[in-house]
């Protein structure tokens, strides 16, 4: 009986009990067109730089593997017409994947079910499989989910590394027929083909697992830079002792970097877990050891969240629990504030410098991250799923559950209240020299300081003007009259 797992979401050796099976096996990675190429609110899906790291690193993944002997299929199509021909074609008698969270990822799931039986593994949880909660009684706040679990929190053991077991067969080893063989071929040659029109992105390394676990530990043990975590998290990017941007192609510290290799499986949320916990026994905690775990948490809690709730949290009211505001103006007025934000043209500078990082880099801080949405949400007066969706556009890190599970938070579509951000107060505090603005907007570079003032109508925001947006809200006045003192003596 020839088993088809199903490698989705999990793009690692460690930990993975996908490549744990026993008989005749083949590997699958079917991505499906639609989440890259389609749209959604007229917002496209994945951006090339998005696309492209999505790609190479499952192409790292598939050679790593071929070095195992595993050879593993990568198919970038439309599941519900490919996948049944695929099982039809190679015999398959079972599937074995990686459990979905959202309701779109568990389309798959229902597919591959009309055919044959399917199991799943939740191998990308710190709760895993023996440990899950009852969804009917998830708490409806975080901090209730966190309570009940701290004081006698158990992980699910992390498998052992390349612990590879079965009898792996290529695609063409299982075709039954001369046309499945050609088909099968097809596809190999039209993976190949996507790779050479989606360039291998050069200034953004890949979340490969051996490349983001060597980080993980020298974030660890050689900088120790987990032990100023709590506090370097509000950061928007690597600052040096002295408060400057340290030289290009040194490895920033002010955070974990685990996201964008968590959201793609490429990396046991487990394993880095564990790793914590013996760091911890080891060489001693402290509150950001401890707030690193608090941060996964939050992780997790979104994922089951996501669970309960499902397409609920993708409305634009989401639960109906909490007051959600409503968008204002009229459609082209919104469009126009909108293609504003996302090009990092508002006027005001924290949510543009914040912005235009993302569109270079593919990442946002934490801290960034709430206050553009706030911006956007509250200020802006625009629908929350706009920015949702365009962070999944943009994000290399995308991941549906804690993606639209924190939008939904800021908006309070979710279980509890939206939260509101002074734009202007944030800024004084968490980039108090104006380091990050300028380094992002290099129209305000000279203006030291000054470039905390918002600069709608200015050239450095030339089309700001049409938000018709005062140029600062009236909460604003007691951090303007802190930085007009600040300014006028220095």
């Amino acid at each position: 009986m020839t088993r088809l797992v199903l490698l989705n979401q999990a793009l690692r050796l460690t930990d993975n009990a996908l490549l744990q099976q026993q008989g005749d096996c083949m590997a699958l990675v079917l991505l499906e067109k639609s989440q890259f190429f389609g749209s959604q609110l007229g917002i496209t899906r994945a951006s090339p730089l998005r696309l492209g790291h999505q790609l190479w690193l499952l192409e790292d993944f598939r050679l790593q593997l071929a070095s195992l002997k595993v050879p593993l299929l990568c198919v970038l199509a439309d599941s519900q017409s490919l996948l049944p021909e695929l099982i039809h074609e190679l015999g398959i008698r079972s599937v074995v994947m990686a459990e979905p969270v959202a309701d779109e990822e568990r389309q798959l799931q229902q597919l591959a079910a009309q055919y044959v039986p399917v199991s799943s593994v939740d191998l990308n949880s710190l709760l895993g499989d023996s440990l899950r909660p009852e969804l009917a009684a998830l708490p409806d706040s975080f901090s209730q989910f966190r309570k009940e679990r701290e004081p006698k929190l158990q992980v699910s053991s992390a498998c052992a590394d390349n612990n590879i077991s079965g009898r792996w067969l290529g695609a063409t080893e299982l075709a039954k027929t001369k046309e499945s063989v050609a088909k099968l071929l097809a596809l190999e040659s039209k993976w190949q083909q996507q790779l050479l029109l989606c360039p291998k992105p050069q200034q953004i390394p890949l979340a490969t697992e051996e490349q983001q676990q060597a980080q993980f530990l020298a974030y660890l043990y050689q900088t120790k830079a987990i032990y100023h975590y709590k506090q370097s998290r509000n950061q928007f990017c690597d600052l040096a002792a002295d408060g400057t941007i340290p030289p290009a192609g040194q490895t920033p510290s002010y955070a974990s970097f685990l996201s964008t290799a968590l959201s793609h499986g490429s990396l046991s949320v487990r394993w880095v877990w564990q790793q914590i916990c013996q760091l911890e026994q080891t060489l001693g905690g402290n509150d950001s050891t401890y707030w690193l775990k608090f941060e996964l948490l939050w992780r997790e809690y979104f994922r089951w969240q996501q669970r309960k709730f499902g397409n609920l949290l993708f409305h634009q009211r989401g639960l109906g629990r909490h007051p959600v505001p409503e968008p204002q103006g009229d459609m082209a007025l919104q469009q126009l504030k909108f293609q504003l934000w996302c090009q990092g043209q508002t006027g005001v500078p924290l949510v543009d410098a914040n912005i235009r990082f993302l569109l270079q880099n593919g990442l946002m801080s934490n801290r960034g991250r709430q206050l553009v949405a706030s911006y956007l949400i509250y200020d802006l007066a625009l629908d929350w799923r706009f920015g949702a969706a365009f962070f999944e556009q943009q994000l290399l890190d995308y991941d549906v559950a804690s993606n639209w599970g924190n939008w939904a938070y800021i908006a309070g579509a979710g279980t509890a209240p939206g939260r509101y951000f002074n734009q202007l107060k944030q800024a004084l505090q968490y980039d108090p020299a104006a380091v990050f603005i300028r380094s992002q907007l290099p129209e305000l570079h000279s203006l030291g300081l000054a470039a905390h003032l918002p600069y709608v109508a200015s050239a450095a925001a030339p089309y700001a003007a049409q938000l018709a947006l005062p140029p600062a809200r009236p909460d604003w006045h007691s951090s303007l009259e802190k930085l007009q003192h600040q300014l006028q003596y220095p």
